[in-house]
């Protein structure tokens, strides 16, 4: 009889743990499950950031073209205005001087409505800087944040673990 008692009670602590030990495991596996959809989370949010990236490197290379643009057309327009004063100061202006000072004018024109036209790229550029440069930090705060997530959910099950 007390053989029986020790028996039934040693199959109720192995029922017991068998209980336990499948109830961690199920745990466990909504655990990993839950780590798997933020890893892929991250990597979406890696993906799309270094899309960003590449987005805001392409408008800086454009941004340096459009200034390197703009010092030119600056310089041209200097140049075009030493020019202009060169030729106001002789004093005998013939048929032909006309026709440059008008062409030179035009020229002026030309330029300065370029150079206003690269001042807007330029400007728009900035902007759309402006705007990837906080789209990229929102992604870095996300993905900081989700890796903080995520450590704290590895480490309460690491801790559950234990007992």
């Amino acid at each position: 009889m007390k053989l029986n008692q020790g028996l039934s009670r040693k199959d109720q602590e192995l029922e017991y743990q068998a209980q336990v030990t499948q109830s961690l495991e199920s745990k466990l596996k909504i655990q990993e499950g839950l780590i798997g959809e933020k890893d892929s989370e991250l990597k979406t949010v890696k993906v799309t950031l270094q899309k960003k990236e590449k987005e805001l490197e392409e408008h800086i290379k454009a941004l340096k073209e459009i200034r390197l643009l703009y010092n030119t057309a600056v310089m041209d327009k200097v140049t075009l205005k030493q020019e202009l004063s060169n030729s106001k100061r002789l004093s005998r202006t013939t048929a032909l001087d006309v026709p440059k000072q008008n062409q030179l004018s035009q020229t002026e024109k030309q330029l300065y409505s370029e150079l206003q036209s690269i001042q807007r790229e330029v400007n728009c550029l900035n902007s759309k800087n402006k705007d990837l440069e906080f789209s990229v930090k929102q992604h870095e705060d996300q993905r900081s944040q989700q890796k903080r997530l995520s450590i704290t959910d590895k480490n309460k099950w690491a801790s559950r673990r234990h007992y």
